[in-house]
């Protein structure tokens, strides 16, 4: 947890306990009350309409008003949060749950400001005083939920998701945290039900679309190698899941269009039927929206597919980022070095290999491959070391 964090979390507990202050000033006269609640309506109207700037002039103004309401600091954490500002949001809620230590819905909103923070235990915590004041409250079992899956306390987690569920089966991250969760524990088939409901419920979701489109590709499809040449061989019923997944994505992207993780699935899926030619505009799509949080298996994919259909050059160029990135992936240093001899650059081949050989000295079609390389210059000796080791490491060609 950051420290800026950390300090206002022990604060906000210390102010759970504080003693209030014996000499209080006087309530406000009911005139000020009021303008306090048109105030604060106000705010509410505004952030719900997504004027979040006006919101927070209003809550500010109803602070202004009555500095010891409670519900003004937790409607102007609100507005901050939304806004994207949460060092000030949890500044806000430190006011606001001095004022009122037991305000529920601070406590949940300060449970959903941690969970973004990383901060598990502390989130939990806080969820879990917020579900003792308010038992239905089912934003912040989900909270909960979520702290404990990721604090490893599974079996807890999804019984705080099961409760949420219990008073709102159509919550969407209810269905969808649980979801995934089901997953980590291999219940599969439940997992996969779970996902159909939310996408049943949330039609228009793109994340619920998504999510299971991504589930059926990590837990429904055949394992295959796509570093192998042509099609790989794959089951009816992966090819189903295959097909369902890219209509999942493909809806999830028709929802919200610059979804990038759905264009790397695509990618992959394009990938695994053959057609490079989808693979490598997915690719390009999802590297676009997401050039540095991209992961390098879309890259990886993007060059692959660059060479199955003979673009060397731009493969090439792929792979070298992908290398850049992880300069010990054999697989893209063989590619790097096959398209550098196709392109007829004998010296970027030979030394892609001789990496190659370097972090796994086994690895039989580098070895037959520089022993191609030596043979053309006219170098019998290292022709006959590389095709000796290429044999022992199981290339029949090279034991002719």
């Amino acid at each position: 947890m950051a420290l800026h964090t950390r300090i206002l979390f022990f604060s906000l507990l210390l102010s759970l306990t504080a003693t209030p202050d014996c000499a209080s000033p006087p309530a406000p006269d009911p005139a000020t009350i009021r303008q306090v609640e048109a105030r604060l309506a106000q705010a509410r109207q505004s952030r719900t309409r997504g004027e979040l700037l006006t919101a927070q002039m209003e809550a500010r103004s109803a602070i202004a008003l009555d500095p010891r309401h409670a519900g003004s600091h937790y409607e102007l954490a609100l507005a901050l949060d939304a806004d994207g500002d949460s060092p000030g949001a949890f500044a806000a809620l430190e006011q606001s749950l001095k004022l009122n230590p037991d305000h529920a819905a601070a406590l949940r909103l300060l449970g959903y400001l941690l969970l973004n923070a990383g901060s598990w235990e502390q989130s939990a915590a806080a969820s879990q005083r917020a579900i003792e004041l308010n038992p239905v409250d089912v934003a912040a079992q989900v909270n909960l939920g979520y702290a404990l899956a990721r604090l490893g306390e599974t079996d807890r987690a999804y019984f705080h998701y099961q409760k949420a569920l219990a008073s709102a089966p159509q919550h969407k991250e209810a269905l969808l945290y649980s979801a995934a969760l089901l997953a980590a524990m291999r219940r599969i088939d439940e997992a996969q039900a779970r996902f159909e409901t939310a996408v049943r419920y949330h039609p228009d979701s793109a994340e619920a679309h998504y999510s299971l489109a991504n589930f059926l590709i990590n837990e429904r499809l055949d394992p295959i190698d796509l570093t192998v040449d042509g099609r790989p061989h794959e089951s009816p019923q992966s090819k189903k899941y295959r097909d369902s997944a890219r209509d999942l994505l493909e809806r999830s992207l028709k929802l919200q269009p610059d979804l990038g993780p759905a264009y790397a699935r695509l990618t992959y899926l394009a990938m695994r039927s053959g057609d490079y030619t989808a693979a490598i505009q997915s690719a390009r799509q999802a590297l676009a929206l997401e050039p540095d949080a991209s992961s390098n298996s879309t890259r990886y994919n993007l060059a692959l597919a660059y060479y199955r259909t003979a673009q060397y050059e731009l493969a090439r160029v792929e792979f070298r980022r992908v290398l850049d990135a992880f300069p010990d992936t054999q697989t893209a240093l063989l590619f790097y070095a096959n398209a550098s001899l196709h392109l007829g650059d004998v010296q970027a081949a030979l030394d892609g290999y001789t990496r190659l050989i370097e972090l796994n000295d086994a690895h039989g079609l580098a070895h037959l491959n520089l022993a191609k390389i030596y043979a053309s210059q006219g170098n019998q000796a290292k022709t006959n070391e590389h095709l000796k080791a290429a044999c022992t490491a199981g290339e029949t060609e090279a034991c002719r």
